[in-house]
């Protein structure tokens, strides 16, 4: 019996030292971005061609004020364009945030992470080359992710939205009121999937 209550001993703590040693220190320090592009061209018969381009650019850097605990800035610039023959419309997009997350790492190399985020954001719409309207407000999101590293300090990342909170007021190009608009979006369903790659340091 009492080598049994031995090797119980050494499993519990067996247990503990390695549930310690799955976190990601206080003192950490990570870089992120995500990217993308896409383009969609439409030909319908008899009509002119139409084409729709949009990218984005995401950077972000984050810090461990404790274990598991980080803290951080993010920066959105973005941009969509359509055109058709004799007419062009053209939207960019900036925005500058904070960001809190919390990480649940299950090992060494795996784990997942709840993220709440709020930011700044401002965009300007042109037709032909000239502006016709912008819009300036916040928004803010809780979200879900996972984070896998195939290496010490080099990890990917995938991340959803559950809940999100935006409110506009949108301009002309003077500067007047025309109008403004809020809205909740909830559940993973309405919201895009971002990948990113990270990079930490003293990990």
């Amino acid at each position: 019996m009492k080598a049994v209550k031995t090797l119980l001993l050494v499993a519990v703590f067996g247990f503990v030292a390695t549930a310690a040693s799955a976190q990601i220190s206080a003192g950490t320090m990570f870089i992120s971005g995500d990217a993308s592009f896409s383009s969609e061209k439409f030909e319908p018969t008899g009509g002119s061609e139409e084409t729709f381009t949009s990218g984005l650019i995401g950077p972000r850097f984050g810090y461990f004020v404790s274990d598991n605990l980080a803290v951080g800035v993010r920066v959105g610039f973005g941009g969509s364009k359509f055109e058709e023959e004799g007419f062009e419309f053209q939207s960019t997009a900036f925005e500058v945030g904070v960001f809190g997350r919390y990480y649940n790492m299950f090992n060494d190399n795996f784990g997942l992470f709840g993220e709440l985020g709020v930011g700044i954001v401002s965009s300007t719409d042109e037709e032909d080359g000239t502006e016709v309207g912008k819009s300036n407000g916040i928004d803010a999101g809780l979200g879900l992710g996972f984070t896998f590293f195939p290496s010490t300090r080099f990890a990917l990342e995938g991340s959803a939205g559950l809940v999100g909170f935006t409110s506009l007021t949108n301009e002309d190009p003077d500067g007047n009121e025309l109008s403004k608009e809020s809205g909740f979006n909830i559940g993973v369903g309405n919201t895009a999937i971002t990948l990113s790659a990270s990079w930490y340091f003293n990990r």
